[in-house]
């Protein structure tokens, strides 16, 4: 079990390797990432104990590793100081999709696109971005109703514009909500 003074202590150690140069810092942290990668649940379940000195949550592998991961690159690396924290914080509650709720999130994610959302696509060589902007989307200072108007002005044919963005079709609940009738 390590304690408050244990941590200090390595957080102390660390700090002496970083002044000998930080190349051998940084292999000592992807070293212990790379080890995290392939510990199985039992070790890594060990590890949380020896890094936070209490059993972990009933979390999966993934879960651990992830966790673990950061908790590593903090030891090594510090923590955000207070002023950043509380700027984060004010961010993420005053940011709609922060603060919005799973289910709103959901609803956004099966038919409709943010503004702001910007689209990229190379075709024959060349990069395209379209901006999703309140009333269509911006593609070369034109705003244009529909993703497919959009894929029409850059190809020169009609096809579809979810299609040629790698947006997922439309389900036929969502067709008939916009209005459309579904063509299957």
């Amino acid at each position: 079990m390590v304690t408050g003074n244990n941590l200090e202590g390595e957080r102390m150690n660390v700090l002496k390797q970083q002044k000998t140069g930080t190349k051998r810092l940084r292999g000592t942290v992807l070293r212990q990432l790379t080890l995290l990668a392939k510990m199985t649940t039992p070790k890594l379940r060990e590890k949380w104990i020896e890094l936070n000195g209490i059993e972990p949550p009933g979390y999966t592998r993934r879960q651990l590793q992830r966790r673990l991961s950061y908790r590593v690159q903090e030891m090594y690396y510090g923590t955000l100081d207070e002023q950043s924290n509380q700027r984060l914080g004010e961010l993420a509650h005053t940011d709609a999709l922060a603060s919005a709720s799973k289910t709103f999130k959901k609803k956004i994610a099966v038919g409709k696109v943010l503004s702001g959302t910007r689209f990229k696509r190379r075709w024959r060589g060349v990069e395209y971005e379209v901006l999703s902007v309140e009333g269509g989307f911006e593609y070369q200072g034109k705003v244009y109703r529909s993703l497919t108007a959009v894929a029409r002005a850059i190809t020169g044919m009609k096809r579809s514009g979810r299609d040629f963005f790698g947006l997922p079709p439309l389900s036929k609940e969502e067709i008939k909500k916009k209005g459309g009738s579904p063509s299957k």
